[in-house]
Parts: C-alpha cells; structure tokens; sequence
C-alpha cells in the first residue's frame, strides 16, 4: 500500500496524489492518503473531492502499519498522526528531495509513505491521460464560468496568473517565494502577441483589483470573476490556447492539463526569490522560461 500525506492547496495536492497514484500504479498497490493533517489546518482544505478523483482516506492503523512501526509509544504515534509529524526514525518513510526531481522514489517499497510536495511532471507524466480524466469536476460548473469557459473556448484564449494573496500577507512566503515583478508578464505577454493572432487573455488572480490596476494589455482581455473553489478556476485555466503561469504550483496545474495542440506555456525562471534554491525541473522541458 502506497499512503500519501496531502497538504498545500489545490496545486500541491494535486502533486502529491498523482506522484502517489503513479507510483501505486507502477507498484501495482492500492493507494491512501493521509488526511489528518489537512483535516486539522485551519487555513487550509482538503479539495481533491471536488475532482472525480476516487481517493481513500488512510486510517490511523493503516498509517501506523506502513509507516510507524518504529515509534515507541502507543501515545507518541498518535501524537504524529494527530499532528501530521513524522519524525526521522520512522522507516518506510520517502521524504522529498528538497527542490529536484528524484527517481529514487520509484524503488522505494511497495509499502511505503510519501512526505513531500513531488514537483515535477517526471514523477506522474507516464499516467497523464488517466489525470485528465479524474481531474474533472463532479458538479456542474456555476454559469457563469460556463460563459466564461465558452469565450476561452472560441477565441485564442491565453490564461494569466497573478499570485499575490499570502505572497504579501505571509512574511516567510514573501522571503521564499517574492512576488513576480510586472516585467515578468510584459514580456511574457509580448512573446505571446508576436507569435498568437487576435489573442484574448483571461486574467486569474486572488488580487483582480490589484490586476486591474497595474496589468497594461494592449489587447482583448477578460478579468475572470465569480469562481467559488479553486477546482472550477483551474477548470477554466485549462480550456487556455496558452499559458503565463506565476511561481504557483496552481496555475502550473492550469498549464499542464491543458490539450491544445500547440499550446506555449510560460513560466517564470526563478521560481524562488533566492534563485540558488529554484528547482531544476519543476517545469516540463517544453515550457519556456523567462
């Protein structure tokens, strides 16, 4: 049994649970996921159910059984389940390799617990075509985004992703990650214009007022309002011709499940503030960098 710790927002759960599929699928195991630390953050939620996403939640004797049996305690073990804690002496415990793309992971036992974020299409690109039939939406999206999703559809659609949110108001966030100069997006936006004819683009962001404000396009563009989850937002980000995407694993995802069959991706090349830290393949070869 591969068992997965989900944590994050949609973007990095969205990592964890293909890295965790793909490596049952290879394994030939059932996959859980380890819900108890999201299920007690109180800033964050569990968002994979709005997904036609067949997940099963690991109970606490599941996760002792893979990944506790080396915890003293009957105590101390329900101290790191209830806390999301999985300290260094546990052992069928795959840790992350900080920033890369690691294919040690796909020796590691068919028992085993994942703990990491998993940033990178390397690790699940070979099951892309069963994720883009489970990362669907269960309900039907609101319509108003019906209407929006019909405009990205006939036109030559260009999705752009502004973060801002807990990039300002979260100080370590902000030391991590920096927020994206508008350089970035002008010259993005300028590639795009030079190579996509009559391009319309559709602007995402949790700051649309800041968006409106700062962001110069010199043609056709659409400032996506009304989503209610993050689930349907991605939904309209994939049906995009085209992508900017800011350093957010989010719009990454609203990049990578898109279909067009030429579509040009953007992202930026420093995906942290601290640039002897970017990840070296966080983003598919195909994608260019600026």
């Amino acid at each position: 049994m591969i068992i997965v710790k989900i944590r994050g927002g949609l973007g990095n759960q969205l990592f964890q649970y293909a890295t965790g599929l793909s490596l049952a699928s290879k394994k030939n195991v059932p996959l859980k996921l380890d819900l108890f630390g999201i299920e007690k953050n109180p800033v964050r939620d569990f968002l994979l159910n709005y997904f036609n996403i067949p997940y099963v939640k690991a109970t606490q004797e599941e996760i002792e059984k893979v990944a506790l049996s080396r915890a003293k305690t009957f105590d101390e073990k329900m101290e790191v389940v209830i806390r999301g804690r999985l300290p260094y002496y546990l052992h069928r415990v795959v840790n992350e390799k900080f920033n890369d793309f690691d294919q040690k992971l796909f020796f590691a036992p068919k028992d085993c617990y994942l703990s990491g974020y998993w940033q990178s299409e390397k690790y699940f690109v070979m099951i892309r075509d069963i994720l883009l039939q489970q990362i669907t939406l269960k309900n039907p999206i609101s319509s108003n985004l019906e209407k929006t999703i019909q405009e990205i559809k006939t036109s030559n659609s260009i999705s752009l992703h502004i973060r801002r949110g807990d990039l300002i108001t979260d100080p370590q966030t902000n030391k991590d990650f920096g927020v994206l100069p508008l350089e970035y997006y002008q010259k993005a936006m300028s590639l795009l214009n030079s190579q996509v004819s009559v391009p319309h683009y559709f602007i995402f962001s949790d700051d649309l007022d800041w968006a409106k404000d700062n962001l110069k396009i010199p043609v056709s563009a659409t400032f996506v309002e009304h989503s209610s989850i993050d689930n349907e937002e991605i939904i309209c980000m994939k049906e995009c011709h085209h992508h900017i995407i800011a350093n957010s694993s989010f719009s990454w995802w609203g990049a990578w499940l898109g279909t067009s069959s030429d579509q040009i991706n953007i992202a930026p090349k420093n995906w942290f503030a601290n640039p002897k830290i970017n990840p070296l393949r966080i983003c598919p070869e195909t994608w260019l960098r600026i």
